[in-house]
């Protein structure tokens, strides 16, 4: 994210004319510091290495930190492990654990420009993963959301990118950048923003109706998750399911446990259903490892259809 694009987003959701004992202090908005200036201190570190949709971890940072804006030098052994006790307390271990690895991650980066007070923070970022089951939708299901008529803007946005994840299994970070300049032959084509990798789907035969789509505005991940769950409750995906979540088993109806990363699993899924190669299945999602896409097929399948590719059809 370039330091502009930072700036507007702040602006969007109204950040940048908080008090100024809110994180985004107005200074930030209002300096003169140059771009690479900004890249090189750990808000624009940071920012450069995930989208918008990561901001509130800075904010979280800075409310434990109790400053404006987070400084490296703010990042000392002990207000790291207060920032990893304040993550467990507000959220899984699982999700504790992926917030951290991305600190780490920004950490490891910068850690040779001496920036940091330490340079080992393994200790003070050591989480335990925990087992943690998730859900996919049915071809099925998938087909109800198609038909369903979104009632307002926000509706049409989290529904077409929903559509489009469950269609090519593309990150939500890959489908706001999708045009119809990305198929060609049959064949979605685009290089993985996180991966930087080349990734080659066939065109789903809804999939083109839904890149044309425009988009109406920007939604955090939070709104999106409450949408697209508001969205299966009432085309009817309601059967209570039991899963083993955030460290322990509930039972609620389905599309409570929906969110905006439904849409890839259920992508992963439904080609496994049909028969295709894990192997394959990772390609399409841009993987590394099989391994890591055997995590995105949520139940045991079964060779159930001689033609694989006809869910594309």
């Amino acid at each position: 994210m370039e330091k502009q694009e930072f700036i507007d987003f702040l602006v969007s959701r109204n950040w940048a004319t908080k008090p100024a004992s809110d994180l985004f202090h107005t200074s930030i908005i209002d300096s003169d510091m140059e771009l690479s200036d900004w890249r090189a201190s750990f808000v624009g570190a940071f920012c450069t290495s995930y989208n918008h949709e990561r901001v509130h971890i800075i904010r979280g940072i800075a409310s434990v930190l109790r400053v404006n804006v987070p400084q490296w030098s703010d990042f000392s052994k002990a207000n790291v492990a207060l920032i990893r006790e304040d993550l467990l307390s507000k959220c899984s271990a699982n999700t504790a654990k992926t917030y951290l690895a991305m600190l780490r991650s920004v950490f490891a980066t910068y850690s040779d420009a001496g920036v940091l007070p330490s340079n080992s923070y393994k200790k003070e970022m050591r989480v335990r993963k925990e087992p943690s089951q998730h859900i996919a939708l049915t071809e099925e299901e998938i087909e109800l959301i198609h038909k369903y008529q979104p009632k307002s803007e926000t509706e049409s946005d989290v529904k077409r990118d929903f559509m489009i994840e469950a269609l090519c299994g593309a990150r939500s970070s890959d489908v706001k950048s999708l045009t119809e300049d990305n198929i060609v032959g049959g064949w979605l084509t685009y290089v993985s923003q996180k991966t930087k990798t080349e990734t080659k789907v066939p065109v789903h035969k809804y999939l083109t109706e839904y890149i044309r789509q425009p988009r109406h505005g920007e939604h955090n991940r939070s709104c999106c998750n409450k949408v697209i769950q508001r969205i299966c409750q009432n085309v009817g995906i309601n059967d209570e399911i039991k899963l083993f979540v955030a460290g322990r088993w509930q039972t609620k109806p389905k599309y409570q446990f929906c969110g905006t990363h439904t849409g890839r699993r259920s992508f992963a899924t439904c080609l496994a259903v049909r028969g295709v190669p894990v192997a394959v299945i990772s390609k399409m999602m841009g993987h590394a490892s099989v391994n890591q896409t055997s995590h995105y097929i949520t139940f045991d399948v079964q060779q159930i259809s001689d033609s694989a590719l006809s869910f594309f059809n």
